[in-house]
């Protein structure tokens, strides 16, 4: 996705071990960060192909269930803060 910039502009990879997932932080300009959140997925259950983007409607819908997942499972807020104004979103 792509949200509002963060202060730092270097490239952030972070791991859980709760959450059983990686993400990726890089600013794309002055005036946005991009981010990725990965989720090994077992191929039986994935949908090969799915790479779209998100409707704004399931844009917020998705990043708000993500942002409450992750903050149960002890994540900083820095991390979390970019979902709540994150647009562009693909699956």
């Amino acid at each position: 996705g792509i949200s509002k910039p963060r202060p730092q502009k270097d490239i952030l990879i972070t791991t859980s071990s709760t959450t059983k997932c990686h993400g990726v932080f890089f600013p794309t300009g002055q005036n946005e960060t991009c981010f990725q959140f990965y989720f090994p997925t077992p191929a039986h259950l994935s949908n090969e192909g799915s790479w779209n983007t998100l409707t704004s409607k399931l844009n917020v819908e998705e990043c708000h269930k993500l942002a409450e997942q992750l903050k149960d499972d002890g994540w900083d807020e820095k991390y979390i803060d970019m979902l709540h104004s994150a647009h562009n979103c693909v699956e």
